[in-house]
């Protein structure tokens, strides 16, 4: 099985598009938290290498760092692709997409690398296979993960203009699960449960109860038990 694909030019942005982008993180001025611009023996979170301040007189008390990396779409393709499905022209739709940085071996040594390439990633990755060279043209790249913690905002136009790569299907679908899992399910749900029906296809998402700050939802599946759903809306009616 392909993990990647190359992406034409004329391909829509999509869920799991790979691009070369400018992350951005705001932080109190002078902030020394990780993430790091390299790697330190005595940090366990992985490095976003290369980084620079971006400093305003607006902004007295703080900069934004902003990270150049490689980096995934995470953003699900119904919200990517709404206004093109209903018709609007293109200077109607959503600049803004939701992408998490890729790391690479190298910048997080203290990574369970072994584990991962077994299938057993942190619940805050997604772990890519390494990239050989014919996918696109010359381009190779160690193992790495998909950082889902670092996700954060660029615009459609900056990731259309820098990719030239994404996740083939079956990846971008476990991707799909592995952000569901780490946004939303992980608090809702156990890990054993999930991972019982990992794969399965969704046929029902039937309502059963709801509250001020809560929705309980059955989730049938078609070749696995259903599964109890309570999700926090947050909002009060």
């Amino acid at each position: 099985m392909s993990f990647d694909q190359p992406v034409g030019p004329g391909d829509r942005v999509s869920r799991s598009d790979i691009a070369y982008l400018y992350l951005p993180q705001s932080r109190t001025l002078g902030e020394p938290d990780p993430p790091q611009p390299e790697p330190h023996r005595r940090v366990e979170v992985p490095a976003y290498t290369g980084s620079f301040l971006v400093r305003d007189a607006r902004m007295p008390s703080g900069e934004v760092q902003v990270w150049p990396a490689l980096a995934v779409v995470v953003m699900d393709s119904c919200e990517l692709d709404r206004y093109y499905n209903q018709g609007r022209s293109r200077e109607r739709w959503d600049s803004r997409v939701a992408v998490a940085p890729i790391v690479f071996e190298e910048q997080y040594p203290h990574g369970s690398w072994g584990r991962m390439a077994q299938g057993r990633t942190p619940l805050y990755g997604f772990y890519l296979e390494p990239l050989s060279a014919g996918v696109v043209g010359s381009a190779t790249w160690t193992r790495a993960l998909v950082d889902l913690r670092g996700t954060t905002l660029v615009s459609r136009r900056q990731v259309e203009l820098n990719r030239r790569l994404r996740l083939a299907p079956e990846p971008a679908d476990a991707l799909a699960f592995r952000v569901l899992e780490f946004w939303y399910l992980r608090e809702v749900a156990r890990q054993r449960d999930l991972e019982a029906r990992r794969g399965k296809r969704i046929r029902d998402l039937v309502p059963v109860q709801s509250g001020e700050d809560h929705v309980e939802l059955r989730v049938f599946f078609e070749d696995a038990e259903p599964l109890r759903v309570i999700c926090r809306t947050d909002q009060r009616s």
